[in-house]
């Protein structure tokens, strides 16, 4: 007897026992359970409800300022920056730029005359803020009555034998240079003394 057949009967008759019935309640039972709906029809019906309920997603816009009457801007300015005070986009700068005869991106810089010329054409009055360099290089007045005297530090510096201890021992007014084997240096020191009634530090 096949296998199928076999589970049947076994099925059949535990059913008997437990006061089910046999075949004709076994099928009906069977008849009573949903029937397997196809793959291509839930693929389609899950894809319309993923679809339906997919909500849209924020894309990012550029935000542009309402457009002024007047704006003021330094000797220099950039074009986005530009675009982003007067209330237009970088595009429409860029094509006034072209018109011009200059050729400019976003990140590029323009003058201030140019600025200029491009915001009349909007109807938008440009106040450009000018500086003039010497007034950043204007001496400050020192007041020399609160300066702190301090002793100088000179460091002489110079190849074997090129004098530097013979000038030492003409400051100091000393003979070291003489007693050194070969009149050359073999040490590095420091010096502090009274010069002219003033100190000063040699290295």
């Amino acid at each position: 007897m096949p296998a199928k057949r076999k589970n049947l009967r076994r099925t059949n008759e535990e059913m008997r026992r437990r006061g089910g019935g046999g075949n004709r309640d076994y099928y009906n039972i069977r008849e009573r359970r949903p029937r397997r709906r196809k793959k291509a029809v839930l693929k389609d019906q899950l894809s319309v409800k993923v679809q339906g309920e997919t909500p849209e997603t924020d894309q990012p816009k550029h935000v542009f300022n309402p457009r002024k009457k007047s704006i003021r801007i330094g000797n220099q300015v950039g074009v986005a920056e530009l675009a982003g005070l007067i209330g237009i986009k970088v595009p429409e700068i860029l094509k006034k730029l072209m018109s011009l005869g200059i050729m400019a991106t976003i990140n590029q810089t323009i003058t201030g005359e140019t600025a200029e010329l491009i915001a009349a054409d909007f109807d938008i009055t440009v106040e450009v803020e000018t500086f003039e360099l010497s007034d950043l290089l204007k001496e400050e007045k020192l007041d020399v009555s609160q300066f702190e005297s301090r002793a100088p530090i000179v460091t002489i510096m110079g190849h074997v034998d090129h004098g530097k201890t013979s000038l030492l021992d003409k400051i100091r007014e000393t003979r070291i240079a003489s007693g050194e084997a070969g009149g050359i240096t073999q040490h590095i020191g420091a010096y502090h003394l009274k010069v002219g009634g003033n100190s000063i530090t040699f290295l």
